[in-house]
């Protein structure tokens, strides 16, 4: 299957656009390769929303100096360690499994408020737009079971 972006969904009936979509390759794919062969020899954890292990790589990570996070094409959202033992920074684009993504960022617990977790857009390997945020931040993060603040726009 081949995707390309942007696209419109648009009513077959009237004709209207419902959803306009732009995605975000990875600008790094040619060291991608070697990235996931790090990750897995590392035992860097990977979650999908809605997998067991959802919520505790989440809550660990986050703490331990965040996690980053990726919404994919798929519509789904995964999170990954952004700060690995030993200091290895994986890359978005293991948690995304170098999928095109329609946002992704990095994600931290704030110390001030229980359970919400600050959320953003910095991403090196898909540099998504601020927007993105706006589009995609509440639909990929629904139902995680956290507060979610927007910040660093």
């Amino acid at each position: 299957m081949k995707i390309s972006y942007p696209f419109n969904v648009t009513n077959q009936r009237t004709g209207q656009v419902i959803e306009h979509t732009i995605a975000f390759n990875n600008r790094n794919s040619s060291s991608f390769q070697g990235e996931i062969t790090e990750c897995t020899k590392l035992g860097v954890p990977r979650a999908k929303l809605g997998d067991p292990n959802f919520k505790e790589v989440v809550d660990y990570w986050a703490r331990a100096g965040g996690v980053k996070w990726v919404y994919t094409v798929f519509k789904e959202l995964y999170v990954i360690p952004a700060m690995f033992h030993g200091g290895y920074e994986p890359p978005h684009s293991y948690a995304a499994a170098n999928a095109p993504v329609f946002c992704a960022g990095f994600a931290d617990f704030d110390p001030e408020v229980p359970n919400q977790l600050n959320v953003n857009h910095w991403s090196g390997h898909y540099q998504p737009s601020p927007n993105s945020l706006n589009y995609y931040l509440a639909v990929a993060w629904q139902d995680c079971g956290y507060t979610i603040m927007q910040v660093g726009r």
